[in-house]
């Protein structure tokens, strides 16, 4: 099957075409029988890659949580101290939503998105504005984080995780005509997430320890 607007090979039992995203129920069958170049069918199945987003947002908000902590700790370490940790984390989420509104307005991506190489872009062409921006990010806090708390999350996140790879679009996406996609990202930038993540992990537990 393919895409009757782009041409773009669809991937199986989608709903939205993941190259522009226009809906796939037009999508026409092919007549005769054709070889599929394997170039092609590999970029059309790597426009769906939830693991890839899902880090490149995990990036995001760790590094603005240790920005945060680092700057709470600094200028009001008593605030700091009164908090629980759960409930640290679900306001750091929710503030992050408008910084990603910002980010996206501004540059058109975000930390995480930049170095992962997931493209963001308004399926219009035009570039995405702060409202825009900002809608598309409380959904992705309410319907894909969950509002952050610890097993709302897992739900939300299992829910969206199913429905980009049945349909090859999220709905916050769907709704704000929101087109995501992915390039190589090569081992480099690969090695940099995963020493960002293990940096984060030890200057927690380091934390942790200084404050027990």
């Amino acid at each position: 099957m393919f895409c009757s607007k782009c041409g773009e090979l669809a991937i199986q039992n989608a709903k939205f075409c993941a190259k522009c995203g226009s809906v796939l129920s037009t999508a026409q069958p092919l007549v005769q029988q054709i070889t599929i170049p394997a170039s092609e069918v590999s970029s059309a199945s790597t426009q769906v890659r939830p693991w890839v987003r899902y880090w490149a947002r995990m990036f995001d908000i760790y590094s603005f949580s240790l920005i945060s902590g680092v700057f709470l700790g600094i200028s009001a370490p008593d605030f700091l101290e009164r908090q629980n940790e759960y409930a640290l984390g679900m306001m750091l989420v929710f503030a992050w939503v408008f910084v990603e509104a910002l980010l996206l307005s501004s540059f058109q991506t975000t930390p995480g998105k930049w170095l992962l190489k997931t493209n963001i872009a308004l399926t219009s062409g035009s570039p995405i504005g702060f409202s825009q921006a900002l809608t598309r990010s409380l959904k992705v806090w309410w319907r894909g984080f969950g509002t952050g708390f610890p097993i709302a999350a897992l739900i939300t996140m299992l829910v969206a995780h199913g429905r980009l790879t049945k349909n090859g679009i999220t709905s916050w996406d769907k709704d704000e005509g929101v087109l995501i996609s992915h390039e190589k990202i090569g081992v480099p930038r690969v090695l940099a997430t995963v020493a960002f993540f293990v940096l984060f992990l030890v200057i927690v537990g380091i934390g942790k320890s200084a404050n027990a």
